[in-house]
């Protein structure tokens, strides 16, 4: 549920508030804007996008990151189904 990943977009921990906003209807405004954009992406159309590094003429794929946030988003999934 939104609520539960929605807090992560704006740099909280899932039980801290979310940013103060100047008025609701920019809260409105700003959460509608995040759940098109989330509807948006079809899931044949995703796919990761990774950096890469160059050592001594050779490319890496820097990965770690993407890794981190996707294991974040399977922690909240499983949070939500157990808890």
């Amino acid at each position: 549920m939104p609520d539960q990943w929605l807090p992560r977009i704006f740099g909280s921990e899932a039980d801290e508030p979310m940013p103060e906003f100047p008025s609701l209807k920019v809260v409105k405004r700003v959460i509608d804007l995040i759940m098109r954009l989330t509807f948006e992406i079809a899931p044949q159309e995703f796919s990761p996008s990774f950096s890469t590094r160059e050592v001594e003429e050779k490319s890496y794929t820097i990965v770690d990151e993407w890794c981190s946030g996707f294991l974040q988003g399977i922690r909240l999934t499983q949070a939500a189904t157990v808890g």
